[in-house]
């Protein structure tokens, strides 16, 4: 599915091909560069409305999504993760993963949530009582290496709300480099702990999001857009796809998106927050 890349009119850039198009998320235009100077194409001003329908189901045996790259968080000072999840059943499983020497992972321990950087230490979070099943729940962790305590340079958010840290020891003021592609629904080290449930809006973010950002992604448990928020990946889990097919097109802004694609029968349905 062809797509614009998504800029702000304070990011256009000085000189791109002849041709090249975007579409400006401040200014709702629509810009082409025509060898010398910009062509805008103004809209009418009313906004796109944004729809969700569409998640992803895993069978919680061997299911997963795979993101076609292994260096989506290499190296990175700054990251927020976002994705909502359902679950039938409590249970001990990873939610995403690109684990090898370095990497990232987060995952379900029963009512307790793990976000690691492998090489940097880990964060544990708390929501203080059951993760309800058959509820879907949005859950964000943001990175901020440039903070100097753990305590900072890691938090992790349920339901829009920043949750008490029960362990942090990160210590890295960046991501470690992996050799692994990012999986959702499984982790490349440990693949024997699939997700079972449903998974949508999965997103990476190369800056640490305020508590009112994630307040505002939560939306009051309704999925929100982000474009905003500037993703450099977004998989809608097959609403820019029709709702079929085995690839799940990246929505981020990076001129480099990287497609999922789903493996061993997870499957798009219809069942959104």
């Amino acid at each position: 599915m062809a797509k614009l890349d998504l800029i702000t009119s304070s990011t256009r850039p000085a000189s791109p091909a002849a041709g090249k198009a975007y579409f400006e998320t401040d200014t709702n235009k629509i810009i082409v560069w025509d060898g010398t100077a910009w062509t805008e194409i103004a809209s009418d001003n009313a906004p796109v409305s944004f729809t969700n329908t569409y998640s992803v189901s895993l069978d919680g045996t061997n299911d997963y999504m795979e993101i076609g790259s292994s260096s989506l968080t290499d190296g990175l000072t700054a990251l927020t993760v976002s994705l909502w999840f359902n679950q039938p059943v409590s249970q001990n499983k990873n939610l995403f993963g690109s684990r090898s020497s370095g990497g990232i992972n987060g995952q379900l321990y029963g009512n307790d949530i793990y976000f690691f950087l492998t090489g940097d230490g880990s964060l544990r979070i708390d929501p203080g009582t059951d993760i309800a099943t058959n509820t879907w729940h949005h859950l964000a962790f943001v990175f901020d290496g440039s903070q100097s305590a753990s305590a900072d340079k890691m938090k992790g958010y349920f339901n829009g709300t920043e949750l008490t840290q029960v362990t942090n020891t990160i210590t890295g003021s960046s991501i470690t480099s992996t050799t692994n592609n990012l999986r959702v629904g499984s982790d490349t080290l440990v693949t024997n702990q699939a997700f079972n449930g449903l998974i949508d809006e999965f997103a990476l973010i190369n800056s640490a999001l305020s508590s009112s950002a994630i307040s505002s992604i939560y939306n009051s448990g309704v999925a929100a857009d982000l474009t905003s928020h500037s993703p450099i990946g977004w998989w809608r889990m097959g609403d820019n796809d029709s709702g079929t097919g085995t690839t799940i097109t990246d929505q981020g802004i990076s001129s480099s998106t990287v497609d999922m694609t789903l493996n061993n029968g997870a499957a798009i349905v219809s069942q959104t927050p």
